[in-house]
């Protein structure tokens, strides 16, 4: 059994959900309708609100509110792409600085601190992806536990990676298709 207790760091938190939404490709696609309608109701609010008080203070020569409302359309348009990502992405749901501990055996995934417990059996996991500084081991389409790698040696590194390869597979989809030689092959087996 693999048991190692770690601190999620602020900025790795960061860099979690952005290896997440990168592996998880979560920017809005065009099937994505209601990301697609926010953000393009988002950019039109910002052009229209922008002409408007541009047209309305360059009249009045009140220039300083043409700064602040630029100011404010600029951060509405940075914040935009955070929003669509927030609402397409899991995230972890930690806080920097809490103490966690990881163990992992052959059958389960555990990680607990305080006040939480968090125990999944490998085979319930859809996907994993290794980056240079995470495991990303995904629970849904969109939703992944995000393990740091610096909290592992080099040995335990390797049980870890291992023990997630071996027991993490591709989940597949639908039904399993058999060629229409085989079928009618087998067909005839069973008839003889």
């Amino acid at each position: 059994m693999l048991k190692v207790q770690f601190e999620y760091q602020r900025n790795e938190l960061r860099a979690g959900i952005r290896a997440l939404t990168r592996a998880a490709r979560t920017w809005p696609r065009l099937r994505d309708a209601a990301a697609w309608t926010i953000l393009a109701a988002m950019v039109l609010w910002l052009l229209g609100a922008a002409i408007i008080n541009a047209r309305r203070i360059v009249a009045a020569h009140n220039f300083h509110h043409l700064l602040f409302s630029s100011i404010g359309m600029l951060a509405l348009w940075i914040a935009a792409p955070v929003i669509i990502l927030r609402m397409t992405a899991g995230t972890f749901g930690v806080r920097p600085g809490e103490p966690w501990t990881l163990e992992a055996d052959e059958n389960l995934l555990t990680l607990t601190n305080l006040n939480r417990r968090w125990e999944r059996r490998w085979s319930s996991s859809s996907k994993l992806v290794e980056t240079k500084k995470f495991f990303l081991i995904f629970t849904a389409p969109k939703t992944a536990l995000v393990i740091p790698k610096r909290i592992f040696d080099a040995a335990s590194l390797d049980e870890f990676r291992r023990l997630a390869q071996e027991h993490i597979s591709p989940q597949t989809r639908g039904f399993p298709v058999i060629p229409l030689a085989e079928r009618s092959q087998s067909q005839d087996q069973s008839q003889h």
